[in-house]
């Protein structure tokens, strides 16, 4: 990306439940907000959970923003809803001026095997997986072109790429993800806008189960890293996608999953 000095904007789509908690990355961003020149963080949730995007959570990123001279805010925002999207940009131009980077983050999980799989299962999923990246892709990238810079950066998995028994809808989704995010790339590419992916592997969250609640040692004693994932993991690819450094970075998928795949096959029970 040509780094534009008098602004640049970052907007977060994403789910309050996963493991890349937006409160999470938006925490880590500004935690080294220096490095890569960010003036605006906007970022979306569908709800206030409790447990991590609470409303004391929010108050917090707002006066980290104010300590960094950073403007910002956080949107409670439905992204399977056409009429909120639909008035998002203006409001977004509005308020912050357009946007310079997109990370799609939202995600839900609806596990069942495929013979019990309701149709509000499949279809949950895929609007707010899959749908959601294109709506608000589309979003932000006329005004992308227009400056001929920008970055979409998209969370797919690298249930994906191998599928996992009882996520059939999930894996339809994130490969989904991976498909357009390669021919987005080949559309957008001349016009100075880099598009790509990262796939996490399981991770302990909000939407997976916690740690606590879930046992996650097979996990890390088949990665080679030897430890489960963090959110400081995802934020740091993010942050080279965004940065100057990934601008010849394009269409790719990025797994961060400590080896786990390669290392254990296609298992990831």
């Amino acid at each position: 990306i040509q780094w534009v000095r008098y602004q640049q904007n970052l907007l977060f789509k994403g789910s309050c439940n996963g493991v890349k908690s937006n409160s999470t990355i938006i925490q880590i961003l500004l935690s080294d907000i220096n490095a890569y020149e960010v003036d605006t963080i906007v970022w979306f949730l569908r709800s206030i959970s409790p447990v991590i995007d609470s409303e004391d959570n929010m108050i917090y990123n707002i006066q980290m923003l104010d300590d960094k001279k950073i403007s910002g805010k956080g949107i409670v925002l439905d992204v399977t809803d056409n009429i909120q999207i639909s008035k998002l940009d203006e409001s977004i131009k509005k308020d912050f001026g357009s946007v310079d980077i997109l990370v799609n983050n939202a995600g839900i999980t609806r596990d069942n095997i495929l013979l019990r799989m309701k149709e509000d299962e499949w279809e949950d999923i895929i609007n707010t997986n899959l749908s959601s990246i294109f709506k608000m892709s589309k979003c932000v990238l006329r005004s992308m072109i227009k400056k001929r810079s920008g970055r979409i950066i998209s969370i797919t998995s690298v249930v994906g790429a191998m599928g996992n028994a009882g996520q059939s809808n999930y894996g339809a989704a994130k490969a989904g993800i991976i498909g357009f995010t390669k021919s987005l790339a080949r559309e957008v590419g001349v016009r100075g806008i880099t598009v790509n992916a990262i796939a996490p592997g399981p991770f302990p969250s909000m939407m997976l189960g916690s740690a606590v609640n879930h046992d996650y040692s097979g996990i890390a004693v088949r990665n080679p890293r030897k430890r489960v994932g963090s959110p400081e993991d995802i934020a740091g690819l993010a942050i080279f996608l965004s940065s100057r450094a990934g601008s010849y970075t394009i269409g790719e998928t990025i797994t961060c999953d400590g080896g786990l795949v390669n290392a254990s096959g296609h298992d990831l029970s």
